[in-house]
């Protein structure tokens, strides 16, 4: 809780730095009108992350999602620093119809003589069809409209972290 406290202190005194006042000043904001609002947010647990499409962007395929996982924080996955798990599941009922690894460390990323690749991924086929499912689920709230959604994996559940339409589709 002390944590919080200084965190909290820190934001009200932000308000107070010589840039915020004269930023305040340049657009007519009144001093006696500054209010704050601190939130604090508990990270969702991320044994697992990634990005799942509930159409296939690479091929436009409207019957396939395609979901990507690696270890940890998702943010490697976002940003296209790492190659990670990816899945082509079937819809509606999250089938798994390709699995591609991703390479391990020191590991060609391509399909090459000797190449043996791991039995699965960072999740089971029975996680993959229970992810499938709640992406579709998101599509469906946002009426059908294809979902580019940001999750995470943890302490047994998943967390849905961002969903917005997926904008590479023509």
């Amino acid at each position: 809780m002390k944590k919080y406290t200084r965190i909290r202190k820190k934001c009200w005194a932000s308000l107070w730095s010589p840039r915020a006042i004269h930023y305040r000043a340049n657009q007519g904001f009144e001093e006696s009108g500054v209010a704050l609002a601190v939130i604090l947010q508990e990270m969702a647990p991320h044994e697992v992350s990634g990005v799942a499409f509930t159409v296939n962007p690479l091929a436009g395929e409207a019957n396939e999602l395609m979901i990507n996982g690696a270890p940890g924080l998702g943010e490697a996955i976002v940003q296209g620093e790492i190659i990670p798990d990816q899945w082509l599941a079937r819809k509606p009922d999250g089938a798994v119809l390709r699995f591609t690894p991703a390479p391990k460390p020191g590991q060609i990323p391509a399909v090459t003589a000797g190449y043996k690749r791991p039995l699965r991924g960072c999740l089971t086929s029975l996680q993959i069809r229970e992810l499938a499912g709640y992406c579709l689920s998101i599509e469906k709230h946002f009426g059908g409209t294809p979902q580019d959604i940001e999750w995470s994996y943890g302490d047994g559940a998943f967390y849905f972290l961002q969903s917005r339409p997926i904008t590479t589709l023509q």
